[in-house]
């Protein structure tokens, strides 16, 4: 079985969504330098999809040292306002996960810099559901880091797009754990 696919032993109805994960150059959520995107249909990564981008602005040595991106990295990056087109539509009509709501808040703020719409997103942080599905998790210990070594995924941690697919194997494991469909874990958490 690939890393991908999470075995179940009753697969629910199709069902599809979308995890996104973002890096940003200094401690300004709008300051997003790298964004990584899964989509997942009935269990397994269908599409993996990452950007660099050129946030506009010196990235701080504490952002560098935690993901290592730099500016050199992104001087030929497209800016967040030109690869709004491909987020709106790979978001479309999907739960979009992401692990915490910082990439929720973070992408509010670069649509409100840029001067673009905030992206219509069914938002579902996945730490929420974490915490609601492994109890031991409920007060502390929930980061994404943390969760993957419990569950035994092993990833880059501040890679976008490797953070985006362990948050997505994390919530198929929710689902697995717990028998709730991702659409049914976007309403119990709204």
């Amino acid at each position: 079985m690939s890393q991908d696919q999470v075995p179940r032993m009753n697969p629910p109805a199709s069902e599809s969504f979308v995890v996104v994960d973002v890096e940003t150059a200094t401690s300004d959520r709008a300051s997003i330098c790298q964004i990584g995107l899964v989509r997942v249909v009935d269990g397994v990564c269908v599409d993996r999809w990452s950007s660099l981008v050129n946030p506009g602005v010196p990235f701080h040595e504490v952002n560098i040292s935690i993901h290592g991106i730099t500016s050199v990295a992104v001087q030929d990056a497209p800016r967040f306002s030109a690869l709004v087109p491909e987020l709106r539509q790979r978001f479309a009509g999907e739960v979009v996960g992401c692990h915490t709501m910082f990439d929720r808040d973070a992408f509010d703020a670069a649509c409100d810099l840029h001067g673009e719409s905030p992206c219509d997103v069914r938002w579902l942080d996945t730490a929420e559901v974490v915490r609601r599905t492994w109890t031991q998790f409920a007060r502390k210990g929930y980061k994404l880091n943390n969760i993957a070594a419990y569950l035994g995924l092993t990833f880059q941690h501040h890679d976008a797009l490797e953070d985006a697919h362990v948050t997505a194997q994390v919530l198929l494991r929710a689902v697995e754990k717990t028998g709730v469909r991702v659409e049914e874990w976007y309403a119990r958490t709204q």
